[in-house]
């Protein structure tokens, strides 16, 4: 068996996941790109279930995360993927797992909190 041969995505199975995955990963770019304020910036991955998001203006995850569970959104740090620094800018956002309706309303809520800490930075 060559290697090609045991990939998981060529397998009939993996092709619902695949579908869902890719519509999952539409749904985060759209709704991040609706919601995010100007100076905001992402990765848009050709696969995977994560979404990297730099913060405008300043901001850092560590500063958000604490409001974040106010309003019942979870992400990761950018920092926590660094060992010597860095990533304080960053947030990594998970859609895998969610449904597409909370993908929208989770990346809603956390676009509302980078827009009202842009406005009391600025």
């Amino acid at each position: 068996m060559n290697r090609d041969e045991r990939k998981p995505t060529s397998t009939p199975s993996a092709q619902p996941t695949r579908a869902s995955s890719a519509a999952s990963a539409t749904i985060a770019f759209t709704t991040v790109a609706r919601e995010m304020p100007e100076g905001t910036t992402w990765n848009e991955p050709d696969g995977g279930y994560f979404l990297w998001v730099d913060l405008p203006g300043g901001l850092t995850g560590e500063t958000l995360l604490a409001q974040a569970g106010e309003v019942d959104v979870a992400f990761v740090k950018g920092a926590d993927f660094y060992w010597d620094g860095g990533g304080e800018s960053a947030v990594r956002l998970a859609f895998s797992y969610a449904t597409p309706a909370e993908i929208d309303e989770g990346i809603a809520r956390l676009g509302r909190l980078v827009r009202e800490a842009v406005a009391v930075t600025a």
